[in-house]
């Protein structure tokens, strides 16, 4: 898992939070659960949601396998978080589950090698949960074209359609919403932007320029500064 890596883990972190995720995504979670609930974050990374959660009033349990995901959460704690934030270092999988009011699994399924098992687990310990995966029809992301014109591509799974077919097929009531949001990516320098690609989706050096190329190429130049667009289409899957 290359969230163990601490380069992978601290350029993740920083990523997201530059392009400010999880934005709307968060007000979203927020208005699902009443104040002061018990949430459980299964497979929290470095905090995105169960800081902000946490230093609103709820009762947070972080659940993460990576221990790198991990030093970067405490980094992050305040006094806000004191008392509301419990991490716990494990995967899902082998967390032994009590039960919340609520649970969240904020685009962390991907990696889950049974994905069932994993959905009637969180059904079975919360009294709402919360799956966000990215829409099965959403364009294609930054990492997504780069990945596509360098002939990387990652095998397309559908897993809007996973988790409801899961759903349906054990009989768990669910409901969908859908959210856009929009993210920007900022750089000043293409040589190191194309430096974060390359590590990000594990590609030689030598694959360096053909990045900066397509960087280039979708971005605009403004004041000094490149920017790109790009739109997210996230689904919730309540249950």
């Amino acid at each position: 898992m290359r969230f163990n890596e601490k380069t992978f883990a601290q350029d993740y972190d920083g990523r997201l939070s530059s392009e400010g995720y999880p934005g709307l995504l968060l007000d979203a979670v927020i208005a699902e659960f009443d104040a002061g609930s018990s949430i459980a974050d299964v497979g929290a990374g470095s905090g995105l949601f169960a800081l902000p959660l946490s230093e609103a009033g709820f009762h947070v349990t972080a659940i993460e396998p990576s221990r790198e995901m991990i030093r970067i959460m405490e980094s992050k704690m305040s006094p806000r978080t004191d008392g509301s934030l419990k991490i716990i270092h494990s995967s899902w999988e082998d967390y032994r589950c009590g039960r919340f009011d609520g649970l969240i699994c904020m685009h962390s399924i991907y990696p889950m090698v049974d994905p069932s098992s994993a959905v009637q687990k969180m059904a079975g310990c919360s009294f709402k949960s919360i799956v966000a995966v990215r829409s099965d029809d959403s364009g294609p992301s930054l990492s997504d074209a780069v990945r596509k014109k360098l002939c990387a591509a990652r095998p397309e799974v559908k897993f809007n359609a996973v988790i409801t077919n899961i759903l349906e097929k054990k009989g768990i009531p669910f409901t969908s919403k859908r959210f856009r949001t929009e993210r920007f990516t900022r750089f000043k320098d293409p040589s190191s932007e194309a430096d974060y690609f390359s590590r990000h989706i594990g590609l030689d050096q030598n694959r360096k320029g053909e990045i900066i190329g397509i960087l280039l190429e979708k971005a605009e130049l403004i004041n000094g500064e490149y920017f790109i667009k790009s739109t997210y289409d996230d689904v919730f899957i309540i249950f």
